[in-house]
């Protein structure tokens, strides 16, 4: 009995932790871009994103904060995987205005 009443509050912890995380990203108060903003993942490798766009709150800090866009596309054919060395890696790009 004490295994099972064990498992069972594991469980229901991971579920909590998943929903508390999907609830503090979406009621997070997303922002809306005034302006088309730049963004950039290498000097040769440029692309905008227009105004009006939604992101999402991730992180901030002293100079900088990191947003979450959510992107639809039937394009699957243009997305490959990525292979990172540690599984929580996140590669932002980087963002300005002209």
């Amino acid at each position: 009995m004490r295994y099972f009443v064990l498992i069972l509050v594991s469980i229901l912890s991971f579920a909590a932790g998943a929903f508390w995380f999907k609830w503090q990203l979406l009621e997070s108060k997303p922002v809306s871009l005034t302006q088309t903003l730049s963004v950039q993942s290498s000097s040769d490798n440029i692309g905008v994103l227009p105004k009006g766009t939604i992101l999402y709150p991730y992180s901030d800090g002293p100079d900088i904060e990191t947003y979450i866009l959510f992107v639809n596309s039937k394009y699957l054919n243009a997305i490959e995987a990525v292979g990172f060395e540690n599984i929580m890696t996140v590669a932002p790009l980087d963002g300005y205005s002209e």
